[in-house]
């Protein structure tokens, strides 16, 4: 059985018919926009009108839910000249649609992540060892119902490896060999969350076409989206102040001077992305404003031209730490210049980027150019601040955009629409994702804070009493 969608006025006209000399009923109608009759010989059992007309009536139900049978389908395709489009094809097509909306690096990672999903289609085998599906129009809801239940199994055996991990890893006393276990137990099978983010991009790559009129049908209709218990799909951790504390008093120094530290101390003032970090420039401040706007002048890794991930333009107030840090960092760098390079070419790019490394290549000897990872600088400074070395969970620089948020709640007293609006993401996204864990400390303090509002509040009440007593006085 196959599913379609139905127009509105759709009608088939049905007609039933008896043909004597073959002793059998017929049924013929119209399918969807189709404009010749499909006819059917009716099973020999149905040997009377009424038994016709319950078939029909049937068949009607079944044609207006848009359920079509092998027959029907392949005529429907047919009648709507349903271009064979190959998997490469449809890639590519599907690479031009709202790229304007997308930053480069999200299209990179739509696009590695969609082609994967095609491969297992293509390598997908019938009983005989041959390709099941030859091209993109061949994948129907089947195939999608299938590539779900795989992505699912999938995340049951990250699960399994990663629980069995954490029973044994109360037993490793050697670092490097907590974390190869660690890499181990993760390259198993996919987490809930990438499943759950493959059949999305997947059910997009199909809307897209179809709505772009690449295709006539959709297999992805009514097939159930993944959809993950917050426990499995939500990370919650964020650093607690004793682990920042001994983050910004390791004994470390970068090689090549990236500020490294700095940058933490920068991110949990901010809960920046780290993207929007690393691409700031110091011409993005204003009177201590953070403007955080598409640039598209501005070199990244993907390209010329940076767009905030999420229509995550805001304007954020930088507190007097971060702006600090943003100030320490332009009068060190004084007046060398500053730099980004675009992936596969040597063009030094002017900009104005604040947390950089100093650049020894050959059109920029000893100015500063933006780094687009920090990944070994990050690893090793928790190596040296001996934070987390027996941890599963880590810390990564994600856990700052929590760590503030949490801070914003719990200390500021923010909404999870305002504290949305501060890091750049939505009410109910904010709501989710960004729940964190305060430490005793954070938390005692933010229960001091709340008692002196209250004693402020009290003492104002105090006041206005007193003022009115004395003009009725």
């Amino acid at each position: 059985m196959h599913k379609i969608e139905i127009p509105i006025d759709y009608k088939p006209k049905f007609e039933v018919s008896y043909r004597s000399g073959r002793g059998r009923y017929f049924l013929t109608y119209f399918l969807p926009k189709c404009t010749s009759k499909v006819s059917i010989t009716l099973p020999p059992e149905i040997q009377t009108r009424e038994d016709a007309e319950k078939f029909k009536d049937r068949k009607n139900t079944d044609l207006l839910k848009g359920i079509l049978n092998d027959r029907e389908y392949e005529k429907y395709k047919a009648s709507h000249g349903n271009k064979i489009i190959t998997f490469e094809e449809a890639f590519k097509i599907y690479l031009t649609i709202d790229t304007h909306i997308k930053g480069k690096k999200t299209q990179e990672a739509d696009s590695y992540c969609v082609r994967k999903s095609l491969k297992w289609f293509e390598e997908l085998k019938d009983s005989k060892g041959k390709n099941k599906v030859k091209n993109l129009t061949d994948i129907e809801q089947d195939h999608i119902i299938k590539y779900r239940s795989f992505l699912l199994s999938e995340a049951e055996l990250r699960k399994s490896a990663e629980e069995s991990f954490k029973r044994k890893s109360a037993n490793i006393k050697d670092a490097d060999a907590f974390d190869e276990m660690k890499k181990l137990s993760r390259s198993v099978g996919l987490s809930y969350a990438t499943a759950e983010t493959k059949l999305r991009r997947l059910f997009t790559f199909f809307n897209k076409l179809k709505e772009n009129k690449f295709l006539t049908y959709n297999p992805c209709d009514e097939v159930k989206k993944i959809t993950p218990k917050k426990s499995d799909r939500v990370r919650s951790s964020s650093p607690t102040t004793r682990e920042i504390g001994q983050i910004l008093d390791a004994r470390y120094t970068h090689r090549y001077g990236f500020p490294i530290q700095r940058l933490i101390i920068f991110l949990a003032e901010t809960g920046a992305r780290w993207g929007e970090t690393l691409h700031l420039e110091f011409t993005d401040i204003e009177n201590g404003i953070w403007k955080i706007r598409e640039k598209p002048m501005c070199p990244t890794k993907y390209g010329m031209g940076w767009i905030p991930k999420c229509d995550g333009e805001r304007d954020v107030a930088l507190t007097p730490k971060a702006l600090a840090i943003v100030e320490e960092i332009k009068a060190e760098v004084g007046g060398k210049k500053i730099v980004g390079y675009i992936k596969g070419e040597m063009t030094p790019y002017e900009a104005q980027f604040v947390f950089t490394i100093n650049d020894y290549g050959r059109y920029n000897d000893g100015g500063r150019r933006r780094v687009d990872s920090a990944k070994k600088a990050w690893k090793s400074l928790l190596k040296a601040a001996d934070v987390r070395s027996y941890s599963f969970e880590g810390i990564n620089f994600h856990d700052f955009r929590r760590y503030r948020n949490e801070m914003n709640d719990k200390i500021r007293g923010l909404s999870a629409k305002e504290r949305g609006r501060e890091i750049g993401n939505s009410e109910s996204v904010n709501k989710m994702h960004y729940t964190g864990q305060l430490d005793d400390e954070l938390l005692q303090m933010a229960a001091e804070i709340r008692g002196l509002k209250q004693e402020i509040i009290e003492l104002k009440e105090e006041n206005q009493a007193l003022k009115m007593a004395t003009q009725v006085a």
